[in-house]
C-alpha cells in the first residue's frame, strides 16, 4: 500500500520554482553536475526513459530543421527512408550545417547517383573520425 497520499504532479509546479528548470547542465552549489529540476547526474545518472525522450527530442529536432532547410528538404524528399536515415544520421552527428557541407555528396544525391554520394561520405575527414559508422552508412546509401 503506498504511503503518499498526494499526486506528484502537484508536487512539480514547487520544485521547478524551488530548484529551477534548466535545459542545460549546470554545477549547482555543492558542486554537482545538474540538469532539469535539480537532477543530479553525480547521484543519479539519467534513466533509460529519460535518455530515450532526449533522443526523441533530438531527433525531432533534426529532421525539423532538414524539412524546413531550403537547400536539403528538396534533396531528402525524393530518397528512400534507408537513404533519408543516412542523411539523418549523418546530421545528428554533424549538425545540419555540418551535413550541407558535404556538397559533392548532395549534389550526387540530387541527380540520383548513390554510389558516387557514397564515395563522397567517404572521402571526408567525418569518415576518417567515425570509422565503421561512415562504411555502414555509404553502403546503406549505395544500397538504398
Amino acid at each position: 500500500m503506498p504511503i503518499f497520499t498526494f499526486d506528484p504532479g502537484n508536487l512539480k509546479p514547487q520544485l521547478k520554482r524551488d530548484e529551477g528548470n534548466r535545459p542545460m547542465m549546470y554545477t549547482d552549489s555543492t558542486g554537482h553536475r545538474t540538469i532539469g529540476v535539480g537532477h543530479n547526474l553525480d547521484a543519479r545518472p539519467l534513466s533509460q526513459q529519460a535518455i530515450d525522450q532526449i533522443l526523441d527530442d533530438d531527433l525531432h529536432h533534426i529532421m525539423a530543421e532538414i524539412a524546413q532547410d531550403p537547400q536539403l528538404a528538396p534533396i531528402i524528399s525524393t530518397l528512400s527512408a534507408n537513404r533519408q536515415m543516412v542523411l539523418v544520421n549523418m546530421a545528428f552527428n554533424l549538425g545540419v550545417g555540418g551535413l550541407k557541407n558535404f556538397r559533392v555528396m548532395l549534389n550526387k544525391l540530387a541527380v540520383s547517383d548513390y554510389s558516387r554520394a557514397a564515395e563522397a561520405m567517404l572521402n571526408s575527414l567525418w569518415a576518417r573520425q567515425v570509422g565503421a559508422r561512415a562504411q555502414r552508412l555509404a553502403d546503406t546509401m549505395r544500397q538504398g
